[in-house]
Order: structure tokens, then C-alpha cells, then sequence
């Protein structure tokens, strides 16, 4: 329908019409780009609290994109915070609780 119409579109509408379908274009081509970025830093793991600072921020920004039926692009970013956040804290949450342990229930000289 649109081949037929344009011919007879005047110049004006004619334009709107290739601003439109360029408009379309540079959406597609923006998501594509976005989503392979997420991919990326989906496959880079946060090792430090600057690491996990980094990817909280764009986490409200995922959620909003996803509109409640996240994508596999976006469950994969959400999975890989999620392990790096158990990884970066782990150790942290381990040694508070060895620390918060009597003494007594350590073997002499550790």
C-alpha cells in the first residue's frame, strides 16, 4: 500500500513518510546496539564493590526496557549481577562471621 500512495503523497508527506521509515531504522538499529552491550557487560564480571556500583546503575534502566517480560539478553544480565554480587560479598560475609566466632572454636595457630 505504501508503493501506491507515494507517487500520489504530496512532497511534504512524502518526507514524513522517509523520515518515518528512517526513524524506524535508526530505533532498530539503537536496540541492537543496546542489547549487545548488555550482552557485554553481561560476560564481564564485577570483582569489586566499584565493579557492582557500576552495573546497579543500569539496572533500573533494564528493568524500565523490559517492561515486565525481560528478554534473554536481560535475564542473563540479571543472573550475571546476581553472581557477581554473591561473589564480591562472599568473602566479605565470610570473614565477619569468622571474625564474630569465639576464639576457642579455632585450632591453635589459625
Amino acid at each position: 500500500m505504501r508503493n501506491r500512495s507515494l507517487h500520489m503523497m504530496p512532497a511534504s508527506r512524502l518526507t514524513l513518510a522517509a523520515a518515518s521509515d528512517d526513524a524506524a531504522q535508526l530505533a532498530e538499529r539503537h536496540e541492537t546496539l543496546a542489547g549487545e552491550a548488555l550482552a557485554e557487560i553481561s560476560r564481564t564480571p564485577a570483582t569489586t564493590p566499584q565493579g557492582l556500583q557500576a552495573k546497579a546503575r543500569i539496572v533500573p534502566a533494564v528493568i524500565k526496557n523490559a517492561a515486565g517480560s525481560p528478554d534473554e539478553r536481560e535475564e542473563d544480565f540479571f543472573l550475571s549481577f546476581s553472581a557477581d554480587v554473591k561473589a564480591v560479598l562472599q568473602p566479605i560475609i565470610d570473614n565477619e562471621w569468622r571474625e564474630a566466632l569465639p576464639r576457642s572454636s579455632f585450632p591453635e595457630g589459625n
